[in-house]
């Protein structure tokens, strides 16, 4: 999958716009302003937090958790139930947040990896959707600590060497660490390649 991304480089970054590029960078340079409303109106609209329609004691815990240093290097299983695995939507109904806490602890230390949908269909993983609460917390948190491990091989064998180097001559960020730019690549990948694989070459249209 990696080779796909280097021969279509080009095509996949296409598909990020340097509005996106800047706005993470805006977020990673204002973290210390995360209770701010504008801090918290653009960080939910670039991370997708909308759609989830969660309360707002989950929201005020959250932005407590990313002002908070002590939050960055915890394990998945370590950040409060309510904001991971016991998450309150506004209709009062629980659901596990597993992206979002991902996107918590990348903030802190953008090394680490974030995890989403398109992540999870890259790697064809399928972590459990029904099932003991802890078990499936700790299904998040093994691909979690898979993620990691293989962020650094990637970098280490340079994988992606010229994926990462396209990426960073065409958008010049100022506070992409490589680990996020493959996740940009891996996002641009799915958004992009999605629609077909044919013959070890991605088809568009």
């Amino acid at each position: 999958m990696y080779s796909l991304i280097e021969a279509n480089s080009g095509l996949i970054i296409d598909s990020i716009t340097g509005n996106e590029v800047d706005e993470y960078d805006w977020l990673i340079e204002n973290r210390s302003s995360a209770l701010s409303a504008e801090f918290q109106r653009r960080y939910k609209n670039f991370w997708g937090m909308g759609a989830a329609r969660l309360s707002r004691d989950y929201f005020e815990m959250y932005f407590d958790a990313l002002v908070n240093s002590q939050s960055g290097n915890l394990l998945p299983s370590q950040l409060p139930a309510a904001i991971c695995k016991n998450a309150l939507r506004s209709n009062g109904l629980s659901t596990f947040q597993f992206s979002f806490a991902s996107k918590l602890l990348h903030m802190h230390n953008p090394k680490r990896p974030v995890f989403d949908s398109r992540v999870a269909r890259f790697y064809f993983v399928d972590l459990p959707s029904s099932g003991n609460l802890d078990s499936r917390l700790q299904a998040f948190e093994d691909f979690y600590h898979f993620l990691e491990g293989e962020y650094r091989r990637v970098l280490q064998r340079d994988l992606l060497k010229k994926s990462i180097a396209q990426f960073r001559a065409r958008f010049q960020p100022v506070y992409h660490t490589d680990e996020k730019v493959i996740d940009w690549l891996i996002w641009g990948f799915d958004k992009s390649a999605g629609k077909a694989l044919q013959n070890g070459e991605i088809v568009y249209g």
